[in-house]
């Protein structure tokens, strides 16, 4: 039996966040013999028509922009894919949640798997956040994947108290 799930997006801002959903992912295409789409999104830099004299250089600015995240990409995908599943790295140009959501509708993407961003609520009421946006808009199965913060001394204290040692 094929499962329904043949592809997965995960869109990175190569945060430790991201990070802990793409291995989330790689797991869970590994177990469903899936492809892993791995996706970040550069940004256009506004700026004012009176720099218009300083394109040049601002463009230079956008190529190592780009030729970052393509040595990050390639770096992540290395340390965190390591062989165990088909995976295709993308660089896209735009507003993310519109970036991510027409390469997941064009490549027909079954499932977006994704972290939630940790925007402050202000943030989040003036401007939303990426991983709303694509919850709310996306045709496919999206899965947010809740990040597993580290275990202080003091929440572990309080395990220990609720679970009566």
């Amino acid at each position: 039996m094929t499962s329904p799930i043949q592809t997965i997006l995960v869109p990175t801002d190569f945060s430790q966040a991201a990070r802990q959903a793409l291995v989330y992912a790689v797991s869970l295409a590994e177990a469903l013999q899936a492809k892993l789409y791995v996706v970040h999104v550069v940004e256009p830099i506004a700026y004012p028509a009176e720099w218009l004299e300083s394109a040049i250089s601002l463009q230079s600015i956008e190529q190592a922009i780009v030729q970052n995240a393509h040595k990050a990409l390639n770096q992540l995908l290395q340390e965190t894919v390591q062989g165990r599943v088909l995976v295709e790295g993308h660089i896209l140009f735009g507003y993310p949640p519109d970036a991510i959501l027409t390469f997941a509708r064009e490549h027909a993407v079954d499932l977006i798997c994704l972290a939630p961003h940790g925007h402050s609520l202000i943030e989040r009421l003036l401007l939303g956040s990426t991983t709303e946006k694509i919850v709310r808009n996306a045709t496919c199965s999206v899965l947010v994947y809740r990040v597993k913060e580290p275990a202080t001394a003091s929440s572990a204290g309080q395990e220990e108290l609720a679970n009566g040692n």
